[in-house]
C-alpha cells in the first residue's frame, strides 16, 4: 500500500474544526482505499514516559492509503485536496509525506480501519547513508518488534518523492508504527525484553543527524 500522510499542528480547536469539515472529502478522494486519523491522548498516565512532549504530537495525522503508487500521485492533484489545504486555519501548520507502507505479518493482525493505540515513530533527515539506514531498519527492526507481547500491528514507512502542492515536505528518513489494544497493553510491552533488543539494533544502524519523534496516538476512522 502507498500512503499520503498529512500532519497538522497548531491551533488545536481550529484544526479540529477544519478536520471535521474536510475529513469526509479527503476520505472520498479518488483511489483512497483507507482513510484514518491519528489523534493525541489527553491523559497518557504511565505511558507518558515513552511519549515525546517536545516536539509535541500533531493535533491530527490524516492517513490516506492507496493500492498503487499511481493512485496516490493522481490524488495529489485532486481539487478536494487542494481545497482542504487552502482551508487550513490561521496558526495551523501542515507537513505532508508519501510512503510505501510495509506491513510485518502477525498472527493477530486483525485490526480493520480505526481502533487501537498506535506508537508513531518518525525519523527525520539528514542521514548520509539514508538508503542503507532505511533498508536495515525495515529488514531488522520490524521483525524484532513482532516479539512484543500483545502487539497487534507493525508498519514500516519508506518515503517516496511525492507531496501535494502548497504543503511543507516533512523530511522523513523512515517511519514506524506499532499498535496495541490500549495504553495498558503498550506499557506492558515496553516492560518486556524486546525494547532493549530494539535499542541494541539501533546501534547497528548507520549514523544519522536528524531527530526521531515518538508519539502515542489514538487511531480512528476518518469522518
Amino acid at each position: 500500500m502507498f500512503v499520503l500522510e498529512l500532519s497538522v499542528s497548531g491551533a488545536p480547536d481550529a484544526v479540529a474544526a477544519w478536520e471535521a469539515q474536510q475529513g469526509a472529502s479527503l476520505a472520498a478522494l479518488p483511489g483512497v482505499a483507507l482513510a484514518e486519523g491519528l489523534y493525541p491522548y489527553e491523559n497518557l498516565g504511565t505511558a507518558a514516559a515513552y511519549h515525546d512532549a517536545e516536539p509535541a504530537a500533531p493535533v491530527v495525522m490524516i492517513v490516506l492509503g492507496f493500492a498503487i503508487e499511481a493512485d496516490l500521485v493522481a490524488a495529489l492533484d485532486a481539487p478536494a485536496l487542494r481545497a482542504a489545504i487552502d482551508a487550513l486555519p490561521f496558526g495551523a501548520h501542515l507537513e505532508a509525506a508519501a510512503f510505501r507502507r510495509h506491513r510485518q505479518g502477525l498472527p493477530d493482525d486483525d485490526l480493520r480501519q480505526g481502533g487501537g493505540t498506535s506508537y508513531v515513530v518518525r525519523y527525520r533527515l539528514p542521514c548520509a547513508e539514508a538508503e542503507a539506514f532505511v533498508a536495515e531498519y525495515l529488514a531488522g527492526h520490524l521483525p524484532i518488534q513482532s516479539d512484543f507481547p500483545g502487539i497487534r500491528r507493525i508498519l514500516g514507512f519508506e518515503p517516496i518523492a511525492a507531496a501535494p502542492e502548497g504543503s511543507l515536505p516533512a523530511g522523513y528518513l523512515v517511519g514506524n508504527e506499532v499498535t496495541f489494544d490500549d495504553l495498558e497493553s503498550f506499557v506492558a510491552a515496553m516492560a518486556s525484553d524486546v525494547l532493549p533488543r530494539l535499542k541494541a539494533h539501533s546501534q547497528e544502524l548507520p549514523p544519522r543527524q536528524g531527530i526521531c519523534t515518538h508519539h502515542l496516538m489514538q487511531r480512528r476512522p476518518l469522518a
